[in-house]
C-alpha cells in the first residue's frame, strides 16, 4: 500500500472468506511512504481460501493506491493495482 497523502495514515487490511469470516491487520503508513502487508498460510488459518475478499479500511482512495502480487516458487505476478 502507498500512501500519497501528507500524513501518517493508520491503514486496516481486512480479508473475508465466502463465510464471511474475517481476519484484519493494521499498519500506520508515513507520508509518501509504503507498507508490503505479506500474508502467509499461517496467517490465513481459520479462513475459507478458496474465496478471499480483500478491503482496505484508512487510506483515501485518491491518495492510496493497493498492489497485490501472488508470489510463487518462481516468481511473483501482479495479481491486481489500482
Amino acid at each position: 500500500m502507498i500512501n500519497r497523502s501528507s500524513r501518517t495514515r493508520p491503514v486496516t487490511l481486512v480479508l473475508s472468506d465466502i463465510d464471511d469470516k474475517s481476519l484484519s491487520w493494521t499498519a500506520d503508513i508515513f507520508p509518501r511512504g509504503a507498507h508490503r502487508f505479506q500474508l502467509t498460510a499461517e496467517d490465513l488459518v481459520g479462513l475459507s481460501p478458496t474465496e478471499l475478499r480483500m478491503r482496505i479500511r484508512g487510506m483515501p482512495t485518491q491518495y492510496g493506491r493497493p498492489v497485490v502480487f501472488k508470489e510463487f516458487r518462481n516468481g511473483a505476478i501482479s495479481a491486481m493495482h489500482c
